[in-house]
């Protein structure tokens, strides 16, 4: 059986251990972000900037969104944020791309703490079918979290 008492974990017959007492941090976007697509699309790219990020070696990008109009092709709706010289990528599949909000997740590593700005740069691309267009809209309540 295993016990949790605060900070401390107990453990039948063995010694007590005390565990680090980590800070789950989250930053929104604070601002929506659109990309509008068609059948002669081409990639755009969007910057902004971020005030107050933490992250941690292990974090999580939560990103909410609509995709409204037609769908794009098979090869869905690329989204990538870059920032911190790391790329966080996401493929809106077209299952997803229904007129309906959907949030999806991904975890990404970074190779040290870090608690500041960031300049962040936002890579859209996605094609629509002949005469066919639609446009994603990044919700400004997509979060980055640190996990401790």
């Amino acid at each position: 059986m295993v016990m949790l008492a605060g900070s401390v974990l107990s453990l039948p017959n063995s010694p007590t251990y005390s565990l680090h007492n980590w800070t789950l941090s989250q930053t929104t976007l604070n601002q929506e972000i659109s990309y509008e697509f068609n059948d002669s699309s081409v990639e755009s790219v969007q910057n902004f900037l971020l005030t107050d990020l933490t992250l941690s070696v292990f974090n999580f990008f939560n990103l909410s969104f609509i995709v409204e109009g037609d769908k794009s092709t098979s090869d869905g709706i690329s989204v990538s944020f870059q920032f911190q010289g790391i790329n966080v990528d996401f493929v809106i599949e077209r299952i997803y791309q229904d007129n309906v909000n959907h949030s999806i997740s991904q975890s990404f590593f970074f190779n040290h703490d870090y608690n500041g700005d960031a300049n962040i740069t936002v890579v859209f691309s996605a094609l629509a079918s002949y005469g066919k267009s639609g446009i994603i809209r990044i919700f400004s309540n997509s979060e980055i979290q640190n996990l401790p």
